[in-house]
């Protein structure tokens, strides 16, 4: 279980829109969505990402001082119900969507100075599994900073997080590349998403 006021967290969220609403869905987050959120005491970085292997196309995250940031008034004010008028144009058009509150049990707080350009991203159905593989993970990754989160619900499941410059520097496991390394702990594995960093529409 999470010890929600204590550990840092991170807010991540992903979401398709509908392709005649791209540009419009870009133009949201880049002009309203992002800033609101860096705008909160605890928000102490905000990123977005384009999948490239795996589904929906889009994702950001929020590195928090901890999950407590998310119950406190300033966020609350504008998520949930406060969620401006074209937050909820967007959101209900969207496909794909999924939201994840993690509260980071192995690994760096935030992510490194050096990192940010690209992630990869497991999906465990088992923390001590997660914690486990993502040493196993490193060794092949030397290049990237590994951290792994406890996802606040679905109680139990897991997010492995890897951060690097770019993301040839992160392999793309096959699954036999995965099996060698992670042994049984394949068996709680999800899911894997490969991301770069999203460029910021001009």
């Amino acid at each position: 279980m999470i010890a929600t006021g204590a550990a840092p967290g991170m807010l991540l969220v992903q979401m398709q829109p509908p392709p005649a609403m791209e540009d419009e869905f870009n133009a949201w987050y880049d002009a309203e969505h992002v800033p609101e959120r860096e705008a909160v005491p605890g928000f102490e970085s905000a990123a977005r990402f384009v999948c490239t292997d795996g589904w929906p196309r889009y994702m950001a995250c929020y590195d928090l001082t901890s999950l407590a940031v998310l119950a406190e008034p300033a966020y609350r004010s504008i998520g949930g119900d406060n969620l401006s008028i074209w937050s909820k144009r967007v959101i209900g058009r969207a496909v794909g969507y999924e939201r994840l509150e993690l509260g980071l049990v192995d690994g760096p707080a935030t992510t490194p100075p050096q990192g940010g350009k690209a992630m990869v991203r497991l999906a465990s159905a088992s923390t001590e599994h997660a914690v486990a593989a993502a040493k196993a993970l490193a060794r092949t990754a030397p290049a990237a900073s590994v951290r792994v989160f406890a996802n606040a619900l679905p109680h139990g499941q897991a997010t492995i997080v890897l951060d690097a410059p770019a993301l040839a520097l992160i392999p793309n496991w096959t699954p036999t590349e995965l099996a060698a390394a992670l042994g049984d702990l394949t068996t709680t594995l999800l899911g894997v998403w490969r991301y770069t960093r999203y460029t910021r529409w001009s």
